[in-house]
């Protein structure tokens, strides 16, 4: 999911993005846990794209809530 996630970004398409990486985020934090690398790397591409579509208050609570 994060890798096509990548490729929708690459190919300006954000929008379409961020649910796989919604569901990226659960399912690696379900297994790894919430502070495993490959979560946080998740967290912070979700982040950043929404950012990127305006959402600056929904990315930044998402960074506020995950691990310290």
């Amino acid at each position: 999911l994060y890798g096509l996630a990548e490729v929708e970004i690459a190919q300006g398409r954000a929008a379409d993005a961020v649910p796989l990486l919604r569901r990226a985020l659960r399912l690696r934090e379900a297994s790894l846990g919430p502070g495993h690398k490959y979560a946080v790397e998740v967290r912070e591409l979700l982040a950043k794209t929404l950012r990127g579509l305006g959402q600056d208050a929904e990315a930044a609570r998402l960074l506020a809530d995950g691990p310290s």
